[in-house]
């Protein structure tokens, strides 16, 4: 595999607004990434699986957590991309809203039609385990991609790093900034995604472990919805005045903190710097909060490799390959037991014009 870039180690925070706001996360059990390898298919068992998609001819169907973001209009261009590389008719689409029983909707659509292979990104990780394995009784493999289902019995989980690893990666990030003390609250996107529970938990257990004297105050959540995110960082701009830090753990929470904290700034209401903010971000909704210095550095990663890759695996499993075998320019892939991981990136206000992606 061709090597690309120094990894950065990532944290996603994901969840529900929790019942009262002055409730802290509660600590959860570390989801394991440390599963068995999907063993891989023999050649005759790849030939045998894509037989059995034949009525779908070589057809791929990815269901994203939602669509109407560029987040996942990335992804899909990514997939697209190699899609049209390997000679794969893809169909990408999830529900309008981030709805898990849409997506076994359309995941059963998509297998009563026919198909070879099966993507998914999971609003909720248990609630897809009997699809999954509804798709593994009619031998279509499925790969996971962005947000794992852990407990399925799907072939492999395509993520940029270890949620575990991102998780405590952004809390020393975020402690660092705050100087090892204060008040924290952290912004998810969702309380039932496994990439957003995982990346949580990492982060609380990695903080109260080697940072004692900081103290999680709120756990809010935005459904992934950009609005939902800047409503939640004014509400806790105004509910806790003493706030030193804001972590973000999905894409809209720390660029919508960033706004809203820039937002007081200019209205006399904070000084720069009183209030870290820092997370998961891309370069076009992080590029201002960077340049401002409301954002000092934000951890990243292409989403459009994110559905590159994907599309990849589950052709190294249609052809009977095995993971080491799959080159793709410009990504470094790294297998770990079940996971593929292809890397992050951590975007400052130096590089962060360097990146093109959503």
């Amino acid at each position: 595999m061709r090597k690309r870039r120094n990894k950065v180690l990532a944290i996603v925070l994901c969840g529900g607004l929790m019942a009262g706001i002055l409730s802290g996360c509660g600590a959860g059990q570390e989801a394991s990434q440390d599963t068995a390898p999907a063993a891989e298919e023999t050649a005759d068992a790849a030939k045998e699986n894509a037989e059995q998609g034949e009525a779908g001819g070589k057809s791929l169907f990815l269901c994203p957590k939602c669509v109407g973001y560029d987040y996942w209009t990335s992804c899909e261009t990514g997939a697209k991309a190699a899609a049209d590389e390997l000679g794969y008719d893809l169909t990408f689409n999830g529900p309008a809203a981030t709805d898990s029983a849409q997506q076994i909707t359309m995941m059963e659509d998509a297998m009563t039609q026919g198909i070879a292979g099966l993507g998914i990104s999971a609003n909720d990780a248990d609630a897809v385990i009997d699809t999954i394995a509804t798709a593994k009784e009619k031998g279509i493999y499925t790969v996971a991609f962005d947000s794992d289902s852990p407990n399925s019995d799907r072939d492999y989980c395509v993520i940029p790093e270890s949620d575990a690893a991102m998780g405590e990666q952004l809390a020393e990030m975020i402690a660092q900034e705050m100087g090892g003390e204060g008040k924290l609250a952290f912004m998810v996107a969702s309380l039932s995604a496994e990439n957003q529970v995982s990346k949580f938990e990492a982060a609380e257990a990695y903080i109260h472990e080697n940072y004692p004297d900081i103290e999680i105050v709120a756990t809010l959540c935005s459904d992934d919805e950009n609005e939902h995110a800047y409503e939640n960082a004014q509400t806790l701009l105004s509910t806790y005045p003493d706030l030193k830090g804001i972590l973000g753990f999905a894409g809209a929470e720390a660029p919508q903190a960033a706004a809203a904290v820039g937002q007081a700034i200019d209205n006399g209401d904070l000084e720069m710097g009183q209030i870290c903010v820092t997370g998961i971000g891309f370069p076009s909704q992080c590029r201002e909060g960077l340049k401002s210095g409301v954002l000092k550095q934000i951890l990243s990663w292409n989403p459009q490799e994110t559905g590159k890759v994907t599309v990849y695996v589950l052709d190294a499993l249609l052809n009977g390959k095995t993971i080491e075998e799959i080159e793709i320019d410009g990504i470094e892939l790294r297998l770990d037991g079940s996971y593929v991981y292809h890397g992050c990136v951590l975007l400052t206000p130096e590089n962060v014009d360097d990146y093109n992606y959503a």
